[in-house]
């Protein structure tokens, strides 16, 4: 027999009727026969009422309008759907049957050990097309990217305030927003944006074709920008030299932008394609040429302050003539002391003598020397300036047009004199005039000045760096150009130390910085927009590939002997396989190591895994990894010369471990090793080491020559006495650690010194007294 149970009884039941639903009530009855009042039960039928819509067509009737309500799933006629309710048969309850467990399959490793935070937020990535592309003879793996719709959406990642962005950012946004178009005029404005069938002259065949990242911008001035946003555009582009003269050159009095023949860009970006490469000197080569500037002897008979009271047309050469014959005859000797500079130079060439052509050297002699190069130059430059004046001479003959017109040593042009230019040209002025006087003053003392112009024939250029010689990130054709780029600040890393420095931005335009973490492109657009903890397996990978990963990146590949985890070697794990090129890893003891450039946390680019020598700084420059890496490259160079000033100062370092240099005791007896080899063995202060190159960072940049000279012939006599006296030596100690603290405050925001401020306050001024008076009397 069949066991039956309650909840099989109840489906009986339920089901086992004619559909019908039934409602069972009690009710009080009077009972005549009792006199009392007693329960009844009721048992009705309920006609099931379906969910309708309200029929808005009314039916009239003599008792008034009744509306029908038109049952959901009811056909024309509105009766209503009463649903198809099968017999179901009675099925006894069963244990459930356990399925058996599936094989647990381990998934495969994308991420370096250190992945995101538990809390962090996943951000919304737009997979991007994969491809390649060719740069001369190499082919790069590369991502296909697409621009945002709306240019506002690529500063959407960006941190607050126009000073927390880098200046690349600021450029672009000045274009992006049309602002760059109503502060320049089109000739003035090398991005300028428009339809190209509205642009006029020579500048609609540049702006046709500029890059596509320059291209999606505003077309006319975004109507969202307030007067306190131009404000603090317009002076942010000047503080960083972005734009040449003041606000008022660019904004009226309401705040509103205004375009004048003043306005002139003075940065504009290294590539067009890549404006995260940073900005560079419009007229300045990537590879800026190290002037060695000609050895002239300052102008000691130049009157300063009356040069200074002279108009622009007396200080610069004018030309002004009446007549087309007057111009014809100035032609004349234009064109003969042109004649006469290329044939001595020829002459030059051939035999090594020179005979000058212009100015105090006309017709004077030289030999080979020094001599000879600086007079060359001057001519050289003179001639340039003859050419100008021929171009304009010709060019009024043609126009007929015979107005004054003035020499522009910025550019080396001829131009007709306007408000705007004689605004400029004066403030040119007085910038030659204070260097002049700024020379004028170091002769005084018996340094001898360097003249204003830069002479090419005594210049060299420079071997590049290593970041400047490997391949630079760009985009072309839409397609990613992994490379060297410089990063930018997003979303969370306002006021980082990361912002700026160099990094390599692979394939799908992301990057690790020096601090292990990695800044992706999630919108597609690329560009950088979010920080991640770690980035993936195949981002490290393609890094590591080329030669410049970060050390906090590298430390997740590796084990703790060094050895690269089995993902990255040729065979692989058992979580997958991001093998490294055999180029960048090499097989010792049955163990891969990596052989490549690693970026160090103070951003030095060292080889041979990170074991070697540093060949390299990452950091932006004039950062304090930056300035800490100059300086150890000058120590390094000025151990071999005894005639560097920093000679004894980097051999003492040498000596007792404090420098980068080796050993090194053929240091001379000199006033700056005696302070500082005393200090350090007197103090006995165990960051010393540190402290030393602190000091030397903090003098190179806010202190002189003549501070340093007036505190070695100070102390020279109080380290002596610190020899025999402990007082002495505590004095000092002390001395150092606070001057040490206020230091750290000024250069690293650390805690405030009262002592170490008012140490230097009284003894910063004794000591470049003291040094100028020992420069006057040298």
């Amino acid at each position: 027999m069949v066991e039956t149970t309650q909840t099989s009884e109840a489906l009986s039941s339920a089901l086992g009727g004619d559909g019908l639903m039934q409602s069972e009530y009690y009710k009080l009855v009077f009972n005549e026969e009792t006199g009392q009042w007693e329960k009844q039960k009721v048992t009705e039928d309920i006609d099931p009422v379906f969910p309708g819509i309200r029929d808005v067509t009314p039916d009239y009737s003599p008792e008034g309008k009744t509306f029908k309500t038109i049952p959901i799933g009811a056909g024309p006629d509105y009766a209503p759907v009463v649903p198809d309710v099968p017999t179901l048969p009675i099925t006894q309850p069963v244990e459930p049957v356990v399925p058996e467990e599936p094989e647990v399959v381990q998934p495969v490793v994308t991420q370096p050990d250190q992945g995101q935070s538990s809390d962090a937020i996943e951000p919304i990535f737009i997979n991007k097309e994969k491809t390649t592309v060719t740069v001369g003879e190499n082919t790069f793996p590369s991502t296909i990217i697409n621009p945002l719709p709306n240019y506002r959406e690529k500063y959407e990642s960006l941190p607050g305030g126009f000073n927390n962005w880098s200046d690349s950012q600021v450029l672009q946004y000045a274009i992006d927003t049309g602002a760059l178009n109503s502060m320049l005029s089109q000739n003035s404005n090398p991005y300028y944006i428009a339809e190209p069938e509205k642009q006029t002259g020579i500048m609609a065949d540049i702006k046709a074709t500029l890059p596509l990242p320059l291209q999606i911008g505003a077309k006319a001035l975004d109507a969202t920008l307030g007067v306190r946003e131009r404000k603090a555009l317009v002076k942010r582009m000047i503080d960083a030299g972005m734009l040449f003269g003041e606000a008022n050159n660019y904004l009226d009095e309401k705040g509103n932008f205004k375009s004048n023949d003043v306005g002139r860009l003075l940065k504009t970006f290294k590539d067009d394609n890549a404006p995260q490469n940073g900005l560079v000197s419009p007229d300045t080569n990537v590879y800026e040429m190290v002037p060695e500037r000609a050895p002239f002897n300052v102008a000691k008979d130049v009157d300063v302050p009356f040069q200074r009271t002279l108009d622009i047309r007396k200080f610069y050469d004018t030309s002004i003539e009446d007549t087309e014959e007057d111009i014809k005859f100035k032609l004349g000797i234009i064109n003969s002391d042109i004649n006469a500079i290329d044939e001595q130079n020829k002459l030059f060439d051939e035999t090594g003598f020179y005979t000058g052509v212009t100015g105090k050297n006309r017709e004077k002699k030289f030999g080979p020397g020094p001599n000879i190069a600086n007079v060359r130059f001057l001519d050289l430059q003179e001639r340039d300036k003859l050419l100008a004046q021929k171009e304009d001479l010709e060019n009024k003959i043609k126009t007929g047009n015979f107005g004054e017109t003035i020499f522009d040593p910025r550019d080396r042009k001829f131009k007709s004199i306007t408000p705007g230019l004689e605004e400029e040209l004066k403030k040119f002025q007085q910038s030659v005039l204070d260097r002049l006087e700024a020379g004028q003053g170091m002769a005084s003392v018996g340094i001898k000045g360097l003249s204003d112009n830069v002479n090419p024939l005594l210049s060299t250029a420079p071997q590049p760096s290593f970041i400047d010689t490997l391949q630079q990130f760009s985009i072309q054709d839409n397609k990613i150009v992994p490379g060297i780029s410089q990063s930018q600040p997003v979303m969370g890393t306002s006021g980082s130390h990361v912002n700026g420095e160099a990094v390599y931005v692979n394939s799908e335009a992301g990057h690790y910085t020096s601090d292990g973490k990695y800044h992706a492109d999630t919108n597609g657009d690329g560009i950088t927009d979010t920080v991640q903890a770690g980035g993936s397996a195949g981002n490290a990978q393609e890094t590591a590939n080329s030669g410049f990963i970060p050390e906090a990146t590298l430390s997740r590949m590796t084990n703790p002997d060094g050895s690269l985890k089995n993902l990255y070697t040729p065979q692989g794990g058992p979580t997958g396989s991001y093998g490294l090129n055999s180029d960048v890893i090499e097989l010792r003891d049955g163990k891969y190591y990596y052989t490549g450039n690693v970026v160090k946390e103070n951003r030095d680019v060292v080889d041979n895994g990170g074991n070697g020598n540093t060949i390299d700084n990452a950091a932006p420059d004039n950062s304090n990894d930056n300035q800490s890496y100059e300086r150890d490259k000058e120590m390094e160079k000025a151990k071999e010369d005894p005639s560097n000033e920093n000679y004894t100062q980097a051999n003492y370092e040498a000596a007792s471990g404090t420098g980068s240099g080796s050993s090194d005791t053929s240091s001379k007896d000199k006033p700056a090793k005696i302070v500082c080899t005393e200090m350090y063995r007197q103090t006995q202060l165990d960051d010393w080491q540190r402290t030393i190159k602190l000091w030397y960072l903090f003098q190179k940049k806010y202190l002189s020559e003549t501070h340093q000279k007036g505190y070695h012939f100070l102390f020279k006599p109080f380290v002596k006495g610190m020899q025999k006296s402990n007082m002495l030596t505590s004095v000092g100690r002390h001395f150092a650690q606070e001057r040490t603290k206020d230091i750290k405050h000024i250069m690293y925001g650390t805690k405030f010194s009262l002592l170490g401020r008012v140490y230097r306050i009284i003894l910063e001024p004794i000591c470049f007294l003291v040094g100028l008076l020992l420069w006057q009397n040298k």
